[in-house]
């Protein structure tokens, strides 16, 4: 019978740390991802100064010259919110589905406006209705998953320091998304880097703890 508990517990601690080291790689390939994507913004801002920041969609920067690098933003993005998902289902206890659903289809979302484009300066197109459509859903998808695995923290003495943040972090979001500057204000550039900087510095912050956790397991 000793034998026996005995090797229970060893395959109990065996997957474990295979579930660990599983959740290592998942948030190393989120932190990755989303920080390619951060890094490939600010230098298109360099290589791109014709668009105004302030003015223009991150999106335009697909458009003409260098599009190629923001496609590969996206989807490094893409794949760095997925993986984010699938990490937070490790390592947060009873994390659910629906948290995880909601933050993974954000990423799905991105994936598909890099294939999509958005329109020019002055142009509306079906191409780039749906584009937009997309992004925006999307962005309400990732939000309301901050809402929903902040109420996941609360249980999760791991995660509960971050259960607050994360509720101001998702309030914080939603107001500028609501207040976003409408597309054609002189504006609408500047608010929607904000909200970009507001998101990602959350599922930044989310993956670089999840790491850290996963790795002293």
């Amino acid at each position: 019978m000793k034998d026996t508990g005995h090797a229970a517990k060893v395959l109990t601690d065996h997957r474990a740390s295979r579930t660990d080291r599983r959740a290592y790689v998942a948030a190393s390939v989120s932190l990755a991802g989303l920080g390619t994507f951060v890094v490939g913004v600010l230098l298109l801002h360099l290589l791109k100064r014709d668009l105004d920041p302030a003015q223009h969609f991150i999106s335009e920067y697909a458009l003409g010259s260098f599009g190629w690098v923001q496609m590969i933003d996206f989807l490094a993005a893409g794949v760095g919110a997925i993986a984010l998902a699938l990490t937070l289902t490790r390592v947060v206890n009873d994390a659910g589905r629906i948290a995880p659903l909601l933050i993974g289809s954000f990423g799905v979302c991105i994936l598909l406006v890099a294939f999509i484009p958005t329109d020019g300066p002055g142009l509306t197109t079906t191409l780039g209705q749906v584009h937009g459509l997309i992004a925006f859903s999307g962005f309400g998808l990732l939000i309301a998953g901050m809402f929903v695995i902040a109420r996941k923290f609360r249980s999760d003495t791991a995660w509960n320091a971050l259960r607050r943040p994360t509720i101001a972090w998702a309030g914080t979001a939603l107001a500028t998304l609501l207040l976003m500057p409408n597309t054609g204000t002189s504006l609408q550039g500047l608010g929607q880097r904000i909200f970009v900087v507001v998101i990602f510095s959350w599922m930044l912050a989310m993956a670089y703890h999840a790491r850290n956790l996963a790795r002293s397991a």
